[in-house]
């Protein structure tokens, strides 16, 4: 009895393993991505040059204000490098995007109420000016 049990288990996962069929478990052939998709992936350094060089240029005098202030400097200089600027939404800063808030911790602000953002304000306008950097940077 026993071993009819047992030659009808093997006979119905054989069956079963027919009916299904094996699944090819071999690796398949990496393919790396096409550089094309990848371009907006993350932060364009040909597009944080160009802003980094409109800020300097076009808008020097009111980052040369805010460079006096370490804490302004460093957060202008984290929004920029970060490609932070077109997170920003001008017609409303609160809330303000994570970039920014990182940026502010990073530079030691810990928040945008911090005094020594005072300077920040004219060099934040000029930027976001389209008549001057914004269409380098936002």
């Amino acid at each position: 009895m026993k071993r009819s049990l047992a030659r009808r288990g093997i006979t119905l996962t054989v069956m079963c393993a027919a009916a299904v069929g094996c699944d090819d478990l071999s690796p398949l052939p990496y393919t790396p991505a096409d550089a094309s998709i990848m371009k907006d992936a993350g932060p364009d350094g040909a597009a944080i040059a160009a802003c980094r060089q409109c800020i300097r240029t076009t808008c020097a005098a009111e980052y040369g204000q805010c460079s006096t202030a370490p804490k302004c400097k460093a957060t202008m200089d984290c929004m920029t490098d970060t490609a932070c600027w077109p997170e920003i939404n001008i017609q409303n800063l609160t809330p303000l995007p994570t970039c920014a808030t990182n940026c502010l911790s990073k530079s030691g602000a810990g928040s945008s109420q911090d005094p020594a953002l005072a300077q920040a304000l004219p060099a934040f306008l000029c930027v976001t000016d389209p008549a001057r950097c914004a269409g380098a940077c936002l």
